[in-house]
């Protein structure tokens, strides 16, 4: 048997898997997940979203206290920014392509060595990739997503479809509810406004993001038996 999934835009996809992906949507006031890990404990950091340029957006953030002890992306509607440490580290505008899913990784090395990936998953290449020291102290804040844990939070109005943090992964996929559920069982709170927050993916539908029904086919019009 095989099985084909029926986009939005009435296309059928060939998929082994019953289940659509799903993205989860910022409000731009409210909706942040607290992932309850100290940005400066984090070894490795991945997270996946589509770009839209949005000023003043937070697609993760941690700010500790003084705005010298940093960890987050900020978009001013000019620019990109990642900031690490005392300042920002890097000016990445120039590698996001407006409505492209983009993937952005952040890897601790030794001391206060960073590596950054940037990847356009839409176009499947690497944009960029950087190595440096940074300088300053990393922030020992949980890290949001979806907006800056600090006095002001700058909430972000973006899609994002999974994080990873460490060597756990949540995929944005179950598609109602105020929880989500990592790969190793750790379950996060989606505070906010949800009213909106759950969103039909028809573009990110990599098997591994899916989840695959052992026992029966849940057919709501997405999946149809060819």
């Amino acid at each position: 048997m095989s099985l084909a999934q029926l986009k939005s835009n009435g296309d059928l996809e060939a998929t082994e898997f019953s289940e659509i992906s799903y993205v989860g949507k910022g409000d731009g006031s409210t909706v942040y997940i607290d992932t309850g890990i100290p940005a400066n404990t984090i070894d490795n950091f991945e997270i996946v979203f589509k770009y839209n340029l949005q000023i003043y957006n937070s697609v993760f953030g941690s700010i500790d206290g003084s705005p010298l002890q940093r960890f987050y992306l900020l978009d001013t509607g000019t620019n990109v920014y990642v900031y690490i440490g005392d300042s920002y580290q890097w000016a990445i505008g120039s590698y996001m392509t407006e409505n492209h899913i983009m993937k952005l990784s952040l890897v601790h090395n030794t001391g206060l060595n960073y590596t950054i990936i940037i990847t356009d998953i839409t176009e499947n290449i690497v944009k960029y990739t950087d190595t440096k020291n940074i300088t300053g102290i990393i922030a020992t804040n949980n890290l949001y997503l979806y907006a800056r844990n600090h006095s002001s939070k700058n909430f972000s109005l973006l899609n994002i479809y999974s994080f990873t943090i460490n060597d756990e992964t949540w995929y944005i996929n179950n598609g109602s509810g105020s929880t989500i559920t990592g790969s190793l069982g750790t379950v996060l709170n989606i505070n906010g406004t949800l009213t909106n927050f759950w969103q039909e993916s028809e573009i990110w539908n990599d098997p591994a993001q899916m989840k695959l029904l052992a026992n029966e086919v849940d057919i709501k019009n997405e999946i149809l038996e060819i």
